[in-house]
């Protein structure tokens, strides 16, 4: 059974290692929900559901159909993921309580761990700003369900069932296409939906317009959550409601996408994900026991003490039908 952060922060008992989870998830609320499956080695194998087996009704005498599943072997390779957080022994030395510098400089670098996680969460693989040695991020993952297989990065709302077009290049955001986009996950509901916060903002809206609300809650650590229908809306801000104009057939050619562009007219699009996680849908991957923390020590050319935080860690999508899209998506 895989755990998320938030589990393994309980199950720890080394004080630095739970303050690390713990700023990490207050940086990335989806990392409190995201389970990680631990991988022995340096990739982790796994049988990707192509098609869902099918059933009939027969009757006596009638020739019985085979229909089983389809999968096809894949393989998601581990990426390191880390940063060496620096001490200066004359802040470390003038100030009374050591603890008070040591704590920030380690928590500052976790919270780029969180940033760059979520960023490669939602982008890796995909978009002008991808990294080489970065993970394989959700967006590919979707993009590769489409009939095209997986050499697809583009998320085609015509050939694509996980990629929900609300129109051809743009539209308004409605409650009904929102409910379309859970309906494309399944079986089961999806555990979230990722969206930016502009995008919440317009769902409160309607909702409120309809007569009722979103429910407000709070995450495990601190983290303001609202639900839709039960289903937690997590917020992103690496979702940057600057995604260009679908291309006129309802597809996203997100692997040209470009996050730095202002947000003007033809640029001014989002994305809403429906995810679901665990075993044969989406989840982490780690090897060496999650986050480690390493003591380097002093340096030789600097008067500091080192401590360095790596994270062998992945993402894959196990099967096809358990995330989900909406692309070309806008607020006004």
């Amino acid at each position: 059974m895989a755990n998320t952060l938030a589990e393994m922060a309980l199950l720890s008992g080394e004080e630095l290692k739970v303050g690390i989870i713990e700023t990490i998830i207050k940086e990335s609320p989806v990392m409190g929900l995201l389970p990680f499956k631990e991988v022995s080695g340096t990739a982790h194998a796994y049988n990707f559901e192509t098609e869902m087996a099918g059933a009939g009704y027969y009757a006596p005498g009638d020739v019985w159909v085979e229909s089983t599943g389809k999968w096809e072997k894949r393989t998601t390779a581990l990426t390191i993921l880390g940063g060496d957080a620096d001490v200066d022994y004359f802040m470390k030395s003038t100030l009374s309580n050591k603890q008070q510098i040591a704590a920030p400089v380690i928590a500052g670098k976790a919270k780029a761990l969180a940033h760059a996680f979520e960023n490669s969460f939602l982008y890796g693989g995909t978009t002008v700003q991808a990294q080489a040695n970065e993970f394989q991020g959700v967006l590919q993952y979707i993009a590769e369900c489409d009939t095209a297989g997986t050499a697809t990065v583009d998320l085609d709302g015509l050939t694509n069932t996980q990629v929900m077009a609300m129109g051809a290049t743009s539209t308004k955001l409605t409650l009904a296409a929102l409910d379309e986009l859970i309906d494309r996950v399944k079986p089961g509901a999806p555990q979230c939906l990722m969206m930016s916060r502009r995008m919440r903002r317009l769902i409160n809206a309607l909702a409120r317009a309809a007569g009722s609300a979103l429910v407000e809650s709070h995450g495990e650590f601190g983290n303001y959550m609202v639900s839709y229908n039960g289903i937690p809306i997590i917020v992103s801000d690496f979702i940057l409601d600057n995604v260009p104009n679908g291309n006129g057939a309802s597809v996203l050619t997100v692997a040209s996408y470009d996050r730095t562009v202002a947000r003007v007219a033809d640029y001014d699009n989002s994305f809403i994900l429906a995810l679901q996680f665990g075993d044969n849908a989406l989840i982490g991957l780690q090897s060496g026991g999650g986050i480690q923390t390493e003591y380097i020590g002093t340096l030789q050319d600097k008067d500091v003490e080192r401590t360095r935080l790596k994270w062998y860690t992945g993402l894959c999508l196990e099967s096809l039908t358990k995330c989900a899209v909406m692309i070309n998506v806008i607020d006004a």
